[in-house]
């Protein structure tokens, strides 16, 4: 398993977390008994009593399932942690209404020209505005991961899955859906 600097992680391995540092959440003890207690609420309305020994139940098999049940969702949570990007780990191009002659994309763009913007193209794997038709004054990817050149503004279309404007060209075909694609919005870099 590889973590998000690349090096791999050895899930056994005890002795890679650092000491607890005091702050002001609060304690975990805490938490964990105010939802025992609310979980004994809810399974008292759910079955009629509460939870007791001599019910019937076999609470060794029990827990037993729910610790399986316990390790899947762990496991789950650490491989979308270490192995699926969100959306604070992927390189979000900012929206129309964030570029401005004052966003550090454009002061970016400004002081470097087109190099900036090829940076920026190479980053977050949008089409080159090199290749971008004369008319084009904006670029932006749909859901499916097709990205088109546009003149104007464009909007979201009524099928909630692809931008739409009056004049607009295919730039480049999708791999696979971007689930982030209604931040790929990009204005046409200053030269």
């Amino acid at each position: 398993m590889s973590t998000s600097d690349g090096s791999s992680r050895n899930l056994a391995d005890t002795n890679t977390q650092p000491a607890p540092e005091h702050n002001d959440k609060p304690a975990v003890w805490s938490l964990v008994m105010r939802d025992m207690t609310e979980r004994d609420i809810f399974g008292a309305e759910k079955y009629g009593t509460r939870l007791q020994p001599g019910n019937g139940r076999d609470f060794l098999l029990d827990a037993y399932q729910e610790a399986l049940d316990l390790v899947v969702y762990l496991r789950g949570a650490i491989y979308e942690r270490d192995e699926m990007p969100t959306a604070k780990d992927c390189l979000v191009v900012e929206t129309a209404a964030a570029i401005d002659d004052d966003s550090p994309r454009a002061q970016v763009v400004q002081q470097n020209g087109q190099m900036a913007a090829e940076v920026y193209a190479a980053a977050d794997g949008s089409p080159s505005w090199v290749n971008a038709p004369e008319w084009a004054m904006w670029l932006a990817q749909d859901l499916c991961g097709d990205w088109a050149w546009y003149k104007d503004l464009p909007i979201i279309g009524d099928d909630d899955d692809e931008w739409y404007s009056d004049t607009h060209e295919e730039a480049k075909s999708g791999i696979s859906d971007n689930p982030l694609w209604r931040n790929t919005l990009q204005f046409r870099p200053i030269k």
